[in-house]
């Protein structure tokens, strides 16, 4: 009984924790997106793709898609985080760094798994944010689901995108989670450093820590998810193929588009996410 309350209140801390953050940090989360569904076109044609949507629609633009956004993060970070911890539980003893990248690359797959069809909203809600009024096609989150689960003849159609997702929901757990957990326990363990596991401060450089490594390891893997996602026309018949011809046209850094709004969003999110999460839990 105190252990199903105790992981039920893990699920509603991560729940909660997660809207806030995804919240206060969606704008980035939007720039990122129409930075990476964007081939071929330099910074200032980018940021003026970005600058139409504010211009037609004002600061509310910025929060187009959000609803799908933080909908995706009730299941997607209650399962992802309650199942690292509960693994780590399982264990009996303080997880080596490769049992946490294995923990964590579980929890992600199976919490991104679960949440695809929201993301796949996500992503749609973004780009059509773009297009002038006249020619967007959804009017809203319920719309969305509405149009899509209809062209992509039902269920099965809503986890379009989902390989591509999973491997980066596995890629950024191990950056996140791992990093999260490992150097945690490193500040809270040195003598150097007089920082408690309760302390505010062990949550912020921890943080801001697991937020660059999430970004250096699954920015690829969510331009390959981005692409795929937004892949109305069947451009490209799989990830790996998505992957190729990125590499092929636009090299490295076209795999690496949004990288560094990608860390200067992860960054306040975890802050937010990380330090909420902790006095909730």
């Amino acid at each position: 009984m105190v252990a199903s309350l105790a992981n039920e209140k893990r699920l509603a801390a991560a729940a909660t924790a997660a809207c806030v953050a995804e919240t206060a940090t969606f704008p980035l989360d939007l720039i990122k997106t129409r930075l990476q569904l964007s081939q071929g076109a330099g910074w200032r044609v980018k940021m003026q793709d970005v600058g139409h949507v504010v211009g037609q629609r004002g600061l509310i633009g910025m929060y187009s898609g959000c609803s799908a956004a933080v909908l995706r993060h009730i299941p997607y970070t209650s399962i992802r985080i309650a199942t690292f911890e509960r693994l780590k539980d399982a264990l009996g003893h303080v997880p080596s760094l490769y049992e946490s990248m294995i923990i964590g690359c579980m929890s992600g797959a199976l919490g991104q798994f679960v949440a695809s069809p929201f993301d796949l909203v996500k992503v749609r809600l973004i780009a059509d944010a773009s297009q002038p009024p006249s020619r967007q096609r959804y009017s809203g989150v319920a719309d969305a689901f509405r149009v899509l689960y209809s062209e992509k003849n039902g269920l099965r159609g809503m986890w379009k995108g989902c390989g591509p997702a999973v491997q980066r929901a596995a890629l950024v757990n191990i950056g996140e989670l791992t990093s999260y957990d490992w150097i945690k326990n490193m500040i809270v363990a040195s003598e150097r450093i007089p920082l408690s596991a309760s302390d505010t401060r062990t949550h912020v450089l921890s943080s801001l820590f697991s937020g660059f490594c999430s970004s250096l390891i699954s920015t690829p893997a969510d331009v390959v998810k981005s692409r795929m996602m937004n892949d109305s026309s069947h451009a490209y018949s799989s990830s790996l193929h998505c992957l190729r011809q990125t590499w092929h046209q636009e090299g490295l850094s076209g795999l690496y588009k949004g990288f560094g709004m990608t860390w200067l969003r992860l960054g306040p999110w975890q802050v937010t996410f990380w330090t909420v999460y902790e006095k909730l839990r």
